[in-house]
């Protein structure tokens, strides 16, 4: 079957499904490159620093409310006082600290916030945070005043129990939404995978495979067809012509071994009538027939003759 196409069409074949399977493999892998990039940029600035920035403000929470409680240590009367030997405004400064830094956390949580499900959740987390930090203020005015009342000890646990882990529940929940959406980005390179990797496969087994059995097929048309043509053109030159030259196809080597067969017919052809004109006369002499020879004389024309 595959003899009956040409030799440059059998090429183009093989070049054309090559490049179609170098394109497609192409297309898929600058798709696959480009979408990791992109997920991998999403993961680290959409997801992983804002979860770190997240769990970095909670900690600043909690710092805080130590803070208060390692300042209601140094109450003139209590126990604990005299084992302290800085002064309380140490711990109120500290929580100052820690509130410049949730500031910065915050404000860069909320730049990478552009989700609707997310700035819902900012919401609740601004809110609670805000509620938390009324009720902070509070107890950092009762320190600066050294105000140790059990009552004023009473209100500040009371608010880290309530609005503290509220407060710390709203950034727990958007951290978990954050960490979904790493989560969600990393199934989404495995799809993209998967895809690439069937798409490999497709073109190995629809390009590769068929473009690699056309191509041995071709070299083998080749080597076959022009070993035939260069043993019948050395049994021509020897001058064996009895061999007739097998052509089946309709490419050009079977074009070629048609014209060599051709040429060997007709050089047979002509052999044959050479080799019949040289033959001795087997026919007696008696039998020859008579032939009459006459030989016209020229007369000339010129006088005296």
């Amino acid at each position: 079957m595959f003899d009956n196409i040409r030799i440059t069409q059998r090429f183009a074949s093989v070049l054309i499904i090559y490049w179609l399977s170098f394109m497609a493999v192409a297309i898929v892998s600058y798709w696959g490159l480009s979408s990791a990039r992109d997920s991998l940029k999403i993961v680290h600035e959409r997801a992983m620093v804002p979860a770190l920035q997240m769990s970095d403000s909670i900690d600043k929470i909690v710092q805080n409310r130590l803070q208060i409680l390692l300042a209601f240590q140094h109450a003139p009367n209590g126990p604990l006082a005299s084992i302290h030997d800085h002064p309380t405004g140490m711990h109120t400064d500290s929580i100052a600290k820690n509130r410049v830094e949730a500031n910065r956390l915050f404000d860069a949580l909320t730049a990478t916030t552009d989700l609707p499900e997310e700035q819902a959740l900012l919401t609740v987390a601004k809110q609670t945070r805000a509620a938390w930090r009324e009720k902070l203020d509070l107890a950092v005015k009762a320190v600066g005043s050294e105000d140790f009342s059990p009552a004023t000890m009473a209100a500040f646990l009371q608010a880290g129990r309530t609005e503290g882990e509220a407060a710390i529940k709203a950034l727990v929940e958007l951290r978990g939404f954050k960490v979904k959406a790493a989560e969600d980005a990393s199934k989404q390179a495995d799809r993209r995978y998967n895809i690439a990797m069937g798409v490999f496969l497709t073109a190995a087994v629809v390009g590769g495979i068929p473009a690699t059995f056309m191509t041995i097929l071709l070299m083998r048309r080749m080597r076959t067809g022009f070993a035939l043509a260069d043993q019948t053109a050395t049994s021509i030159a020897a001058g064996d012509l009895s061999q007739a030259v097998p052509h089946d196809g309709r490419d050009k080597i079977d074009h070629l071994l048609t014209q060599m067969n051709t040429m060997r017919e007709n050089r047979h052809h002509v052999s044959g009538r050479c080799a019949a004109a040289r033959m001795p006369l087997r026919v007696p002499p008696a039998k020859w027939p008579r032939a009459r020879w006459t030989f016209p004389i020229a007369r000339s024309n010129k006088p005296g003759h």
